[in-house]
C-alpha cells in the first residue's frame, strides 16, 4: 500500500480518501459525503488502474452488518432488535442496481442502494466467457447474505473468504476438470448457495479498467418525498351549492328510539344554499375527494415549514365559509359532482352538528413559528430581497403582513368561536353544575355514533341524555380559546381558558379509573362519568391542559399509554383500550385501530410535557416518558413504511394486532403527520 489516507475530511459533512494500491496496481478515491443530521449519506468510488495495467479486472467486496441482540433473561435465546435485508427479488444470476432497508432502535428506518455511478466513467465489465452457470457472470452485481452473532460482524473479511473458498470447493465439485478452463477472475465471485437471509450482507462488483460506483443510505427519503408530493397532491379547489338542513332538532329529547332502545337521528330534510368555494386539502383524492373540517388542521401541519402561506390560504378559505351564526358545515359537499361520490344519509349537512377545529392548531403553530424569526430572514432584509427559500414563508416572516392577515380573517374566527360554544353548550343550571358555564356537549349522536366529534363509534355515554358532558369538545373549545386570545383581548379569553382547566378537572377527571372521562347524571341526577380508556382519555393530555405540576395525572396517563393491555401495541396506540367490552366490536372504526393524528399528538405531548413539566418529575417518570416517546415514534413510522412498500399506499389508519393497513387507501390526509414524526428528536434525553 503505497498511501492511504483522507486528503480531506469535515466530520459534519464528509470528505475524501485516497488509496494507492500497488499489489493491485491502482488508485481508489472515495468521496463521502452526509447530511447535517447525519440520515442520509452517500459514497463514491472512484478507481483508476496504473498505467500499464488498464486492462486488469478488480473485484470489489462492499459489506453492511447490522448488530443488536437482547434476551428476556439469562436462560432465553437472544433475538435481534432490529434488521437488514435484501429488497430486490432474488435473483441467481445477480443484480444491476442492489437495494437493502433495514431498522434498529438506534436508527430507526433506512435504505442502502449500491449501483453503477457512471456519471464521469463508462463502467467497463468483464465478459462471461465460457462460464458454465450464468450465476458467474461478471457483469453482474453479485449478493449473498448470513446471519453473525452480535460481536462478529468485525470479522467480515475472515467470513468473506471461508464463503468464497465454500464457493469455488463447489463449483471444482460440480464441473470437475472444466473448471480449471474458467478465467479466475470468474472463480472470484461468490456465489449465494445457501440463500440464507441475516443481518450481515456482501455486494460484490467486478470492472475491467477505470471505473465508477455509489453507495447510498437515503433514509427514508422516498416515503418522505411521497407523503408529501401526495399531501400537497391533493390541493383542490370547490365550487357549488350544498344541502343544508336548518330546522330539524337533533337534541337528544326530540330523537327517534327503535324497538331495542337505540337512538338514531332523524332522516335530513336538505335545502340548497350558495354557491360556495373552498380551497382546500382533501384526506383521499379517489376515496374522499372533498374538504373536512375535522381533517384540515392536520393536513396544514406538515406544510407549515415547507409554504405556511399556502397553509394560511387555506384557512382562510374555510373561514370565508362561517355563515350569520358562526357554522362552518363539517363536511363541504359542493355541487352535484361532489354529492354524487357521497352515501345519500350523509350529503344532507345539520347545522346543529359542528366538528373538530383542528385548524386552530395549525393557525397557533403559524404564530408561534412567527414569534421566532430565523437569521436568515435578517439577513434579507438587509440585502434587500427575498430568497428564493423563502417564497411560501412570506407571511410568517413578515410580522405586520401576518397581523394584516390576522385583523382580516378575526372577524369571522371570532363569529366562528361563539357559534361553536353557544351551540354545543352543556346544561349548567338543570344539574346545579356551579357559575363556571365551560361545559359542552356534542349535538347529533345516536346510540353508537358521534360524527360530529369525528370519533364516529367511539363508545359514550349509555343511556343518551342532555345532561352528557364530553372532555374532547371542551378540550377543542380550549384549543380555540387559546388561538383566539393570541392577538386579541387576552384578558378576557385567558379568564375562560382558566374557567375550561378548572372544569376538565373538576367534571371529567375520574379518581377511580384514574383517567379523564366523559360524565352524565344518574337517576338522582348525581354526577357519573362514563369512562371507556382511549383516545378520549387522553384529550387534555393531547391538547396540552394537564397543568405542567399534576405529575399524578401525568404518571397515570403515560402509564395508560405504555400498558399492552390498555393502549400500547407495537404498531402505534390504539385507539380504544384492549380492556373495554367495547375492544374490537361491531363497526370497530375508532374501537381499536391506530390512527396517525392521534399518534402525532401523543408524541408532541410526551415531547411538550417532558419540557414544562421536567422540574416537577422524578427521574423514573422523565425515564417512563423517553421510553414510550422513542418506541412509539419508531414503531409508527415503521409500520406506516413497511405497508405503503408491501402495499404501494399510505392508509386511513393501522390494525392494532398486526399493524396491516387498513380503510380507506392512498390516505394522504393526516397519516402524512408521519412526515412530522420522521423530523422530531429520536428522543427526549
Amino acid at each position: 500500500m503505497a498511501k492511504a489516507n483522507w486528503v480531506s475530511f469535515d466530520p459534519r459533512v464528509g470528505g475524501k480518501q485516497f488509496i494507492s494500491d500497488n499489489d493491485c496496481h491502482i488508485d481508489i478515491t472515495i468521496d463521502f459525503i452526509k447530511s447535517t443530521n447525519g440520515k442520509n449519506w452517500a459514497v463514491k468510488v472512484h478507481s483508476v488502474p496504473h498505467k500499464g495495467y488498464e486492462h486488469i479486472s478488480t473485484s470489489f467486496v462492499w459489506y453492511a452488518g447490522l448488530e443488536g441482540e437482547e434476551q428476556e433473561d439469562a436462560s432465553s435465546e437472544a433475538v435481534p432488535t432490529g434488521f437488514l435485508k435484501l429488497d430486490n427479488a432474488y435473483n441467481a444470476n445477480g443484480y444491476n442496481t442492489v437495494q437493502l432497508s433495514g431498522f434498529s432502535n438506534e436508527l430507526g428506518i433506512f435504505e442502502m442502494l449500491i449501483n453503477d455511478g457512471g456519471k464521469h466513467v463508462i463502467n467497463k465489465h468483464p465478459t462471461r466467457g465460457n462460464a458454465p452457470i450464468p450465476e458467474m457472470d461478471p457483469g453482474r452485481t453479485h449478493h449473498l447474505s448470513l446471519r453473525v452473532p452480535d460481536g462478529h460482524v468485525w470479522r467480515a473479511s475472515e467470513i468473506f473468504v471461508t464463503l468464497l473458498q465454500d464457493s469455488i470447493k463447489d463449483f471444482v465439485e460440480t464441473f470437475g476438470h472444466k473448471a480449471s478452463k474458467i478465467p479466475p477472475h470468474q472463480g472470484l465471485l461468490v456465489r449465494d448457495l445457501h440463500h440464507y437471509e441475516g443481518n450481515m450482507h456482501f455486494i460484490q462488483k467486478m470492472y475491467t479498467g477505470e471505473c465508477e460506483f455509489d453507495i447510498a443510505s437515503e433514509s427514508e427519503k422516498q416515503f418522505a418525498q411521497e407523503l408529501l408530493s401526495g399531501l400537497l397532491g391533493g390541493l383542490s379547489y370547490f365550487h357549488g351549492d350544498q344541502l343544508v338542513d336548518r330546522t330539524t332538532s337533533l337534541d337528544d329529547d326530540d330523537l327517534p328510539v327503535n324497538v331495542k332502545g337505540e337512538v338514531h337521528l332523524p332522516k335530513l330534510k336538505g335545502r340548497r344554499e350558495g354557491p360556495f368555494e373552498l380551497f382546500t386539502l382533501v384526506p383521499s383524492r379517489p376515496f374522499f375527494p372533498r374538504g373536512f373540517y375535522w381533517d384540515e388542521g392536520f393536513h396544514l401541519l406538515p406544510i407549515l415549514d415547507f409554504d405556511s402561506d399556502l397553509a394560511l390560504e387555506i384557512v382562510q378559505s374555510w373561514f370565508g365559509l362561517v355563515d350569520e351564526q358562526g357554522w362552518i358545515a363539517r363536511e363541504q359537499i359542493l355541487g352535484d359532482e361532489a354529492r354524487s361520490r357521497v352515501p345519500e344519509e350523509f350529503v344532507v349537512q345539520s347545522s346543529a352538528v359542528v366538528n373538530p377545529p383542528t385548524i386552530m392548531l395549525a393557525f397557533t403553530e403559524v404564530l408561534e413559528k412567527a414569534q421566532k424569526p430565523e437569521l436568515q430572514q435578517h439577513i434579507d432584509e438587509i440585502k434587500g430581497e427575498i430568497s428564493q427559500q423563502q417564497l411560501g414563508l412570506i407571511l410568517v416572516n413578515s410580522p405586520e403582513l401576518l397581523i394584516e392577515f390576522t385583523k382580516n380573517i378575526y372577524p369571522k374566527m371570532k363569529l366562528h368561536y361563539d357559534g361553536f360554544r353557544r351551540s354545543q353548550q352543556g346544561e349548567v343550571e338543570e344539574f346545579e353544575r356551579g357559575q363556571n358555564k365551560e361545559i359542552y356537549r356534542w349535538r347529533g349522536r345516536t346510540s353508537t355514533h358521534s360524527l360530529a366529534s369525528g370519533l364516529d363509534d367511539y363508545p359514550r355515554v349509555l343511556p343518551m341524555d342532555v345532561a352528557e358532558l364530553n372532555v374532547d369538545l371542551l378540550c377543542w373549545v380550549g384549543v380555540m380559546t387559546r388561538s383566539v386570545a393570541d392577538f386579541w383581548d387576552i384578558e378576557t379569553y385567558t379568564k375562560i381558558e382558566n374557567d375550561i382547566t378548572e372544569n376538565i378537572e373538576k367534571f371529567h377527571w375520574s379518581e377511580r379509573d384514574k383517567a379523564y372521562c366523559d360524565a352524565s347524571v344518574d337517576d338522582d341526577d348525581e354526577h357519573v362519568f362514563a369512562c371507556y380508556k382511549g383516545y378520549i382519555s387522553l384529550f387534555p393530555f393531547l391538547t396540552k391542559f394537564v397543568p405542567a405540576e399534576a405529575v399524578d395525572k401525568l404518571e397515570h396517563i403515560v402509564d395508560l399509554l405504555a400498558d399492552p393491555e390498555e393502549l400500547w401495541s407495537e404498531y402505534g396506540i390504539r385507539s380504544l383500550s384492549k380492556s373495554s367490552e367495547y375492544y374490537r366490536t361491531a363497526e370497530n372504526y375508532w374501537r381499536s385501530p391506530v390512527w396517525i393524528n392521534m399518534n402525532y399528538l401523543v408524541l408532541e405531548a410526551l415531547a411538550h410535557y417532558n419540557d414544562v413539566s421536567g422540574a416537577y418529575m422524578s427521574e423514573e417518570l422523565k425515564t417512563k416518558i423517553d421510553n414510550v416517546y422513542t418506541q412509539l415514534r419508531q414503531n409508527v413510522i415503521r409500520n406506516v413504511k413497511l405497508e405503503w412498500e408491501r402495499t404501494g399506499f399510505v392508509w386511513e389508519q393501522y390494525d392494532d394486532q398486526t399493524g396491516a393497513a387498513k380503510g380507506a387507501k392512498n390516505f394522504m390526509g393526516w397519516s402524512s403527520l408521519v412526515l412530522l414524526m420522521m423530523s422530531m428528536p429520536e428522543s427526549l434525553s
